[in-house]
């Protein structure tokens, strides 16, 4: 299980490693501006001077792709660092007020969001806020914070009983010092993992939101969007949604490899996706 796990998270880890490096150095490896357009250079086939070919404004499809990664990566990781921290606050409120009403709030509004489906709060944001970035991050911190509020309570409930922490409370400890110093350390492995695998479901859940234009707008760069923008000419210029999809496909499957490595190296109590709970043995 150990050797099974190291060679998952290494395989993961390592693709993620190679991509996160194209996206980083797009403006060295690509030169071409992915904003420029240029009729006359409309649906050219791969080739040295263009990859991954061009789209139908003549606009090269590999520095695209390479933007696309990293406004994707930025956004779903940024948003997925605030969401896991503000999950761990709510968690950690929840725990303590355990079977109280701030617990029954907390479980009971996470609930609520577990249950409701992505696209459809994108449509509310949209609606009410308007489309763009900042409301695709602020819809995607409201929405994911909820998985991991479940899974630090229940860690925090299991804690709060372990010979380490009452042995704390009895020399004088107060409920910060034990969150800190007793039961946050213990958090951070489970939440790591639990972050790869929510990244991988944000990842599809962005490019998503961006297909139906609730996301990035043009013409900036971004997987989703350029997907939409190849509907018309998929039959003719195939290539154009080929690309962008074996995008998305790559990178989700590097952080399922990653967090199902994690997994199985430091086997976590428990793991909380979007809508089911899990417990490993």
């Amino acid at each position: 299980m150990q050797c099974k796990g190291k060679l998952l998270a290494l395989l993961g880890l390592g693709l993620l490693v190679i991509m996160c490096l194209l996206f980083t150095m797009a403006p060295m490896i690509t030169p071409y501006n992915p904003l420029l357009n240029d009729s006359s250079q409309a649906f050219l086939p791969p080739s040295w001077q263009h990859l991954f070919g061009t789209d139908h404004f003549g606009r090269d499809i590999f520095s695209r792709i390479l933007y696309g990664g990293r406004l994707t990566v930025f956004l779903s990781f940024v948003s997925m660092l605030c969401a896991a921290t503000i999950g761990v606050f709510f968690g950690a409120i929840s725990a303590y007020f355990s079977e109280h009403w701030p617990d029954r709030l907390i479980m009971r509004l996470s609930d609520i969001l577990l249950a409701m489906p992505y696209i459809v709060l994108a449509m509310l944001i949209s609606t009410v806020f308007g489309r763009g970035l900042t409301q695709l991050l602020v819809l995607a911190i409201a929405v994911w914070w909820a998985p991991f509020a479940r899974l630090s309570r229940e860690l925090i409930l299991e804690d709060s009983i372990d010979e380490r922490v009452l042995a704390a409370k009895v020399l004088g400890a107060n409920p910060l010092q034990l969150f800190f110093k007793e039961i946050l350390p213990n958090l951070l492995t489970p939440i790591t993992v639990q972050m790869t695998f929510e990244m991988a479901s944000m990842i599809a859940s962005l490019a998503t939101v961006s297909f139906f234009g609730m996301g990035a707008q043009p013409p900036q760069p971004e997987w989703g969007g350029m997907l939409a923008d190849a509907r018309p000419y998929m039959m003719q210029v195939p290539q154009l949604l080929i690309w962008p999809i074996l995008s998305i496909f790559t990178l989700i499957v590097a952080l399922n490899l990653l967090g199902e490595g994690l997994k199985a190296l430091y086997q976590p109590y428990h793991l909380v996706s979007f809508g089911e709970e899990v417990k490993d043995d």
